[in-house]
């Protein structure tokens, strides 16, 4: 795939060659979103920046490859090394970053003033790093003031940074066309290989493309609606594979989750939730966890809750009742935010949000303008252990509660 001139035309042209190809193989198929982008963006007049046209390059060769579909290994060893227009020290720099070298902590010697003259070069050429305070631009320049000094490097560091600087301002750019996550190239542009992750995200989009016409409707939805969380698990590991294994996994995790039993109920109503769960965090296990885990969960909160019912406390019996209302409650937020020890913590915070709850009570009921606040949270206590079960907050809750209806007082 190689990149060495790369004008409006000749991508505009690949852009045509694309969408005929797409439109021969599925001619009763609206055209997809991200080819009537590529055509909006490098249409634009007197011409788009660089970065835009080489950005719908990788984008778009790299859906052609997801629709034959090539495979995505042989796809990314087409894509030539843009780091290599870097030259002489400051491309094998660069290639030490992309493999993973990096240098934290502070400098000794001589080390912190060529990182520092680094860092001014990069500056000059990427402000906005600065500006916004990139942590990638003080990892890298940490790095290049080691490796300067030990491989006792001829390259200025401050023209250094500048080469850098411009190459990696570039690389930004592409990605945010791509809409690759902002926090992670933020952290780790210097050793995330852009063109690469912007030919997944096209083969990615095409590849779904073809498989549509064998696959059903509702497992086609789930990869439409996770394509960013893909992307993104993929980013921040530094795994562009790891798309692949996404994509292999889903229709495997989904059929485990509609054949769940027990609890199956709560497993299917929470697929799209637990599936994009899995993806994003690059946890292609977790639905076979909440199959194992959940009945157990299920199993502890029933006896926590026959405990507080069947003591001899008001207060305690009133907890156990909310507690049981609420179970489903309690277990849909455990399947949605992987925490399969939600029912313990519930079990274990709740009667402390009561306590509160009849502190507050008692104080607001000492005073005359506050009593009226005392028979609204006497109403209200329902709801307000309801709203931290449903949150899985459980400090402060009565002045959280008071100060969001406009009630909050002077502390009693």
């Amino acid at each position: 795939m190689a990149n060495a001139s790369l004008s409006q035309t000749s991508v505009l042209t690949l852009y045509t060659q694309v969408l005929r190809e797409f439109t021969h193989f599925y001619p009763s198929r609206a055209v997809p979103d991200l080819l009537i982008r590529a055509r909006e963006d490098l249409s634009k007049r007197p011409g788009p920046k660089p970065a835009i046209t080489k950005a719908w390059y990788y984008l778009l060769n790299g859906f052609r490859g997801g629709l034959i579909p090539v495979p995505l290994p042989a796809l990314l060893k087409g894509i030539s090394q843009r780091r290599e227009a870097l030259s002489g020290e400051v491309r094998n720099f660069a290639r030490s970053l992309r493999q993973g070298i990096s240098v934290k902590g502070p400098l000794p010697g001589m080390m912190a003033p060529l990182a520092n003259d680094f860092l001014r070069g990069l500056y000059e050429t990427f402000p906005e790093g600065r500006d916004e305070g990139y942590p990638a631009f003080a990892l890298t320049a940490r790095t290049w003031g080691k490796m300067a000094f030990q491989e006792q490097w001829k390259t200025e560091s401050t023209e250094a940074g500048r080469d850098v600087g411009r190459f990696l301002r570039e690389e930004f750019a592409m990605g945010r066309i791509g809409g690759l996550s902002l926090s992670v190239m933020k952290s780790s542009i210097h050793s995330r290989d852009i063109p690469a992750y912007l030919a997944v995200l096209g083969w990615l989009q095409g590849y779904i493309e073809y498989q549509r016409e064998t696959t059903d409707e509702k497992l086609q939805l789930l990869y439409e609606k996770n394509v960013t969380s893909i992307l993104y698990a993929a980013l921040r590991s530094n795994d562009p594979l790891y798309v692949v294994k996404a994509c292999s996994a889903l229709p495997e995790m989904r059929a485990g989750l509609l054949a769940a039993e027990p609890m199956g109920d709560i497993i299917k109503s929470n697929i799209p939730t637990i599936v994009n769960r899995a993806l994003h965090d690059a946890k292609l296990s977790y639905g076979n966890r909440v199959i194992e885990a959940l009945p157990h969960m299920r199993e502890r909160l029933q006896k926590g809750t026959e405990r507080l019912l069947s003591s001899e406390n008001p207060h305690g019996q009133f907890i156990g009742e909310v507690i049981r209302y609420y179970q489903p409650t309690i277990l849909n937020r455990a399947v949605q935010r992987l925490q399969m020890n939600y029912g313990d913590i519930v079990l274990k915070r709740l009667p402390g949000v009561g306590k509160e709850i009849e502190i507050f009570i008692k104080l607001y009921q000492k005073r005359d303008h506050t009593r009226r606040i005392a028979a609204f949270l006497e109403g209200e206590r329902r709801i307000i252990l309801y709203t931290a079960i449903q949150t899985g907050q459980f400090q402060r809750c009565v002045v959280t509660f008071l100060k969001r209806r406009g009630m909050w007082p002077q502390v009693p």
